[in-house]
């Protein structure tokens, strides 16, 4: 670091101090490190007369008598009698450090403390007692989300709100320009439902730190959360429309090539399609989301897509995340288009794709050079990284992901209009899938489920989530340990597949299961994507917390690929947190992957939303310090800020 910036940031850190292990890097930036709670000390009783049993009481009075100081167990103890107006006499004990406490609480003092009142042989005492800071008595105190050990709850308030009245001048100023010519202040304070009592930004972010009770205090905390999600927004929609480049439109005509399938398209094929020809004809680049069921003929629209657009002239990528599926998605694309040559740009591979006007690759798509592209389609989105679906993407490049359930980042812009969606509700084959979670006492149920559908003829599929036996209290139940057990139960009806079985042995296997010669495959996530096994009609899942919502869903897809029912089932080994059970149980509830996405968001949260973000998941970055964004908020506040750009687009 140079001594210039040095000293352009040392006086900004000296005056923040331990403020700055919050994410502060600005002394007004206090005004959105917010409160998360706020503790009314209003009411203060200096008599007898409304003690409670159980209530938690502020009183005023004073000490009669000295101190006792005594220790039992190597545990301080400081007993205070406390004397309130009208001679009612109060017991009051503190327990462990009583250092501090003990020079505030002398002989004759005067002092003010909370705790709960309770009558013990007629005599009342004050339980879990705390002295009320003399600046806060009579008035509702803010508490901050702590920073530990380093730096006390009152050190931490005392420091907010000191520099908050140095500085909420300037706090006020830089809310304002936050949003610009977008709308004006009070314009802004009525939308995101300030209390009455803050007719500025800059009452309210008083308001927000110091409130005249809890309750407006909670207000105006609320509003800066809707001001957070109104900027948020503002950013993201200037975003999409600075990435949005002029190019030269694509004359597509998806329907000329509709007509090479070997199968009528459904409805929802059609409409899919009519809405990719209009969303990448327009004259700049565009970006959307095919969102479909696995068996609701994805790739089949996304490759109409890409034939129509080399039609017109254009040149197309699509990328995949393993060589099976690349494999596979040429293959289908010279079955249903043969008069369009393709490469394949994979690590078994020297093409670089730059000699075709399709490329189907893995990430070796990224180094090899394969030139421009007209579009960029990206299927299994979920399992690719943001920065790697950037990288074949030039300033006029339109781009398609292609997904079951997209991953909660985009989820989030396609939820607020920074993406398009087009989805797919209906595949070729009608199919009725239930989903059940089973609890660790119900094995032997699961298991005559389990030899029910085998005794049918049906194929049965077993996920685990390790291959071989773990160690330790932590270790999960591995395919190397159950194989033995499935085997056992049910004599040569089982199959292997996993990722350290050579190909020959794998495929030997799965043709098994195929043919019906076994009917039981005991498999890792091999079987996630690009596999399709017929009459497969039952899949367990062991240790279901050890795979996302997408992984999950993405195995349920292989149920009933031919229609009809399946059964999808979830073992549990062990007892889970409640988080875990929330997020498990939404699969229970919903078996449309786009549903589930949406879930799936609100669960783990949107992640980066800004243009250049990577995280594809988690709480969504605030201005707000120590907090992240809430998409429902999100969502409530998008109405208002679109119509406050297309007012300002048409004034």
């Amino acid at each position: 670091m140079t001594d210039q910036k040095q000293q352009a940031i040392a006086p900004e850190a000296s005056v923040l101090g331990r403020l700055t292990e919050f994410g502060l890097t600005e002394p007004w930036h206090v005004a959105l490190l917010l409160p998360s709670a706020f503790e009314d000390l209003r009411c203060i009783e200096v008599d007898g007369t409304n003690l409670e049993e159980g209530r938690a009481m502020i009183l005023s009075g004073q000490v009669r008598g000295q101190p006792v100081t005594r220790s039992t167990g190597g545990l301080a103890r400081l007993h205070v009698m406390l004397a309130l107006l009208d001679g009612t006499v109060v017991e009051v004990t503190w327990f462990g450090n009583i250092k501090p406490i003990a020079t505030q609480v002398r002989q004759g003092a005067h002092i003010f403390v909370k705790g709960e009142a309770r009558l013990f042989q007629d005599r009342w005492q004050l339980s879990n007692p705390r002295l009320v800071e003399s600046r806060w008595r009579g008035r509702c105190m803010p508490h901050y989300p702590g920073s530990g050990k380093r730096m006390s709850s009152e050190t931490l308030r005392n420091r907010i709100v000191g520099l908050l009245r140095e500085n909420l001048g300037t706090a006020s100023t830089k809310c304002e320009a936050m949003l610009g010519e977008l709308a004006c202040p009070q314009e802004v304070l009525e939308a995101i439902h300030a209390p009455a009592e803050a007719e500025s930004f800059e009452r309210l972010l008083v308001r927000a730190h110091c409130p005249f009770d809890p309750e407006t205090g909670r207000a105006a905390v609320d509003a800066l959360h809707r001001f957070a999600a109104t900027v948020m927004l503002k950013e993201l929609i200037l975003s999409r429309d600075r990435d949005q480049n002029a190019r030269p439109a694509l004359a597509l005509n998806l329907s000329a090539r509709m007509r090479q399938w070997k199968f009528a398209p459904s409805a929802s094929q059609r409409s899919a399609m009519q809405k990719m020809s209009s969303i990448f004809s327009a004259p700049y680049n565009a970006r959307a989301l095919l969102s479909g069921e696995v068996g609701s003929g994805k790739t089949a629209v996304f490759l109409t897509l890409a034939a129509a657009v080399i039609d017109a002239g254009g040149r197309v990528a699509v990328l995949l995340p393993n060589e099976q599926l690349c494999r596979q998605c040429q293959k289908v694309m010279a079955e249903f288009f043969p008069d369009i040559a393709s490469a394949l740009v994979i690590s078994d591979t020297k093409e670089s794709g730059a000699e075709q006007s399709i490329a189907f690759g893995t990430t070796a798509l990224l180094s090899r050079n394969p030139g421009a592209f007209d579009l960029v389609i990206t299927d299994e989105q979920q399992k690719l990284g943001a920065e790697q679906r950037r990288q074949l993407r030039g300033p006029q490049t339109h781009q398609l992901d292609v997904t079951a359930t997209a991953i909660p980042r985009t989820m989030a812009l396609a939820a607020f209009g920074m993406i398009e969606t087009i989805q797919l509700r209906e595949g070729h084959a009608q199919k009725s899938i239930r989903t059940h979670l089973w609890n660790k006492d119900q094995q032997r149920e699961l298991f005559t489920a389990v030899r029910k559908t085998v005794a049918s003829g049906a194929r049965t599929l077993v996920i685990y989530p390790a291959i071989e036996k773990g160690e330790g209290a932590k270790a999960v139940r591995s395919i190397e340990e159950a194989v033995i057990k499935w085997e056992k139960q049910f004599p040569g009806m089982v199959r292997t597949i996993h990722g350290r079985i050579k190909g020959e042995e794998k495929q030997a296997a799965l043709e098994d299961l195929i043919s019906g010669a076994a009917s039981i495959g005991i498999c890792t996530t091999a079987v996630e994507v690009g596999i399709n096994i017929p009459n497969m009609r039952r899949v367990v899942v062991v240790h279901p917390e050890r795979f996302g919502l997408t992984t999950l869903h993405q195995i349920r897809g292989r149920l009933a690929r031919e229609g009809g029912d399946g059964d999808f089932d979830m073992a549990l080994m062990g007892d889970l947190g409640d988080d875990s059970i929330t997020r498990l149980k939404l699969l229970e509830e919903h078996n449309d992957g786009f549903a589930l996405a949406e879930a799936d968001m609100r669960t783990r949260g949107p992640g980066e939303l800004g243009s250049t973000g990577t995280r594809q998941s988690g709480g969504a970055e605030s201005i707000l310090f120590k907090h992240e964004l809430q998409p429902e908020l999100l969502a409530e506040m998008e109405p208002t800020v679109n119509a406050w750009f297309s007012r300002l687009q048409n004034p």
